[in-house]
């Protein structure tokens, strides 16, 4: 579900744009209004529409080196405790984890959940113009977006449902974390 800050930014934006180029009320309307309907069905993944949580996280955090995102990545999923599986290099970096097997959170275990397990997907995709004279050089800078995925055991049964508050909270720290790191690395002079 996308958030009621994203849309307030959205809609100020259009408003502001609109203000500058003079455009009339009833021009920005029926744009605002699309916009608006657009955004409240994408973004949120499954059931973002009928206003439930989508089963895993996802979120662009920055933008990386290739030697940011690998070893930043990899030393931010070690700090909450997620061993590599599995690495491509260039020109689609890509680090997944192993499944981590954890005690459900409290709002989970509320929900019947006996057993859960969660990991993390990093995903780097090459930017246009990044500057480097071939892929995988210093220079070249992608795009990162993080997934944190999450199932959970009921009645002896794996599957998935809806993200916890808790587990939100915890996918959006890992993703933090990685936004943080990757802030500090990327330098433009």
């Amino acid at each position: 579900m996308l958030g009621t800050r994203r849309l307030h930014r959205a809609r100020s934006g259009l408003v502001r744009a609109a203000s500058r180029v003079g455009a009339p009320a009833c021009v920005l309307a029926p744009v605002l209004a699309s916009v608006l309907a657009c955004a409240s069905t994408s973004g949120g993944g499954a059931g973002a529409a009928s206003g439930q949580q989508a089963p895993s996280y996802q979120r662009n955090v920055g933008v990386a080196s290739s030697t940011d995102l690998v070893n930043k990545g990899r030393l931010v999923l070690s700090r909450h405790s997620y061993n590599i599986l599995r690495q491509q290099p260039p020109p689609d970096i890509y680090l997944e984890s192993e499944w981590r097997r954890r005690s459900p959170f409290s709002d989970e275990r509320e929900q019947g959940v006996e057993v859960a397990q969660s990991r993390v997907i990093v995903r780097g995709r090459l930017r246009s113009g990044g500057g480097g004279a071939r892929v995988g050089d210093p220079g070249e800078l992608y795009s990162v977006d993080v997934t944190v995925e999450n199932q959970v055991q009921r009645n002896g049964t794996w599957g998935q449902m809806p993200m916890s508050t808790m587990f939100a909270a915890h996918a959006k720290q890992v993703a933090d974390d990685l936004e943080m790191e990757f802030r500090s690395g990327v330098r433009r002079y």
